[in-house]
């Protein structure tokens, strides 16, 4: 039986809170973050996934907008035959 190679593990937990995305976008300040929560695990380089994680999240804010009541009520309006 052989063992399996090694790979690099990757966590992946999305969040939505801007700033700290804005805050950990910079990988030396995203290691120290790991570093000083996880001192026993020597983290090496890390990549931010979460935007990865859920592609058509943009599109939540046009769906919103779409289905909101006066939106859906100027729509009907510009498109009535007056």
């Amino acid at each position: 039986m052989t063992a399996a190679p090694l790979s690099p593990q990757i966590y992946g937990i999305a969040t939505y809170d801007a700033i700290f995305k804005y805050i950990l976008s910079d990988e030396s300040t995203r290691l120290s973050f790991f570093n000083a929560f996880l001192p026993d695990l020597k983290i090496m380089s890390s990549t931010r996934v979460d935007e990865h994680m859920n592609p058509i999240q943009d599109l939540q804010l046009l769906r919103n907008f779409l289905y909101r009541e006066d939106t859906v009520r100027t729509m009907n309006r510009l498109t009535s035959s007056h």
